[in-house]
């Protein structure tokens, strides 16, 4: 007999894990009696499926581990029976009994006329359906509590590989916060197109370095501009050819690493105040403007002071260019919205982290409390899970669904997703 092939062995095991199967009156393929007192807990690492479980087999309680197959033979196939992580199997759940196993000493449980049918049309529809995401027309099915627990945890999830590279760049810059906060502020002013390249510029730009120039921000100017690799070749305008210069004689004085290619910055499809030129006069603004930076933004109270503090005036020539050798009209200041989504990508996550190393939850609540309170992203993702009807009030909740739409959606991952959990399981 042919197996569905959509029932794979991860989702047999999800099935084993939230008993999504008729329990009642459970026998072994022997005709014994049998109750499962618990599943066990899901193992992912080398060895039986779950392990710590309980069953009742012939009247007598049995405490072990569970191992699940498609098919029977799939045990002798495997060679679980000469390898001793599996000494302890108290029993073998299948699907498909297609040969008699030797086990005398294991019960095997056959779930094939106990799997409902509706669950497979069910994860059929999950992950044959071409939308915006799997579940994308039963989303107003979840209640609201689901949501609330689950979008707070993708948040975090989403800070946690943040917070990797930060205790990365922790650790490289001796344990300075401060040196980890600018190189987190240079990556959250290029997002979401230039951040990459804005970590690549941060790392060949010693922080040590930076601060000899704190309160000379033409040579910061210097440093940041010619170490991105955008100040080569001739200008017409004095203020980067002045610049170009002093980078010369900063590169050679301090043996800096070769700058970067300038064809690594993106321009296109997108607003000028986004140009990577831009957004660096911002960056060297912040750092000669606010000292100290991450020390003080922990001490806020509210959002709204961290966002007043962000704000800086750009020198004379950045008001009316965007590029070098580029006359524009007056360009503006950094609206509240470029600055939150900063803070939301940066700051936040970083303040988390230093919350976590240090023990002190009340940063790790308040960053939680500030993203709550920003607005959420526009961007394609966003505006997809507008489409599909929800609705995205906060920054929050927009950094969790973008988490969700990447990590979970995009790789059909719904049966590690709080939702895909409940839509299967509903009404069976």
């Amino acid at each position: 007999m042919e197996i569905n092939p959509l029932l794979t062995e991860a989702l047999l095991q999800y099935i084993w894990k939230f008993g999504m199967y008729q329990q009642q009156d459970l026998k072994t393929v022997a005709g014994e009696p049998l109750q499962i007192i618990s599943p066990g807990i899901h193992n992912l690492d080398a060895g039986p499926d779950f392990t710590a479980a309980r069953i009742r087999w012939n009247g007598i309680e049995w405490a072990g581990n569970i191992e699940l197959h498609l098919r029977s033979s799939d045990w002798l196939k495997h060679r679980h029976g000469k390898d001793p992580l599996y000494k302890d199997i108290i029993l073998h759940v299948i699907y498909l009994e297609d040969v008699a196993l030797p086990l005398p000493n294991i019960p095997t449980l056959c779930l094939q006329h106990r799997i409902p049918n509706i669950l497979l049309d069910r994860y059929s529809m999950l992950m044959e359906t071409p939308v915006f995401v799997p579940c994308e027309n039963m989303l107003t099915k979840i209640p609201r509590i689901t949501w609330f627990a689950w979008l707070e945890r993708l948040m975090i999830e989403r800070w946690e590989r943040k917070m990797t590279v930060f205790r990365t760049w922790w650790l490289q810059a001796d344990y300075d916060w401060e040196a980890v906060c600018f190189r987190a502020v240079a990556q959250g002013l290029g997002f979401p197109v230039n951040q990459f390249a804005f970590e690549m510029l941060t790392g060949i730009c010693p922080y040590e370095v930076l601060q000899k120039y704190q309160w000379k921000p033409m040579e910061l100017s210097a440093l940041i501009f010619g170490q991105a690799g955008l100040l080569r070749g001739e200008w017409s305008e004095e203020f980067p050819s002045e610049l170009q210069a002093l980078h010369a004689y900063l590169f050679h004085k301090h043996h800096l690493e070769p700058p970067m290619n300038a064809h690594s910055w993106k321009w296109l499809r997108m607003r000028p105040t986004a140009f990577p030129t831009y957004r660096m006069a911002v960056l060297v603004a912040l750092f000669h403007q606010r000292p100290r930076m991450f020390s003080r933004i922990l001490r806020f109270n509210g959002l709204q002071d961290c966002i007043d503090f962000l704000k800086v005036d750009l020198p004379g020539y950045w008001q009316d260019h965007y590029r070098f050798d580029k006359i524009s009209p007056k360009t503006p200041k950094p609206g509240p919205q470029f600055m939150q989504t900063m803070i939301l990508n940066a700051v936040l996550p970083l303040m988390y982290l230093y919350g976590k190393e240090r023990g002190v939850a009340a940063l790790q609540e308040k960053a939680l409390h500030w993203a709550d309170q920003i607005q959420g992203e526009d961007n394609k993702i966003t505006r997809g899970w507008q489409s599909a009807g929800l609705k995205i009030d906060s920054g929050l909740n927009s950094q969790a669904l973008i988490e969700l739409k990447k990590q979970y959606c995009d790789h059909k991952r719904c049966l590690d997703c709080a939702i895909g959990i409940k839509l299967m399981g509903q009404g069976l």
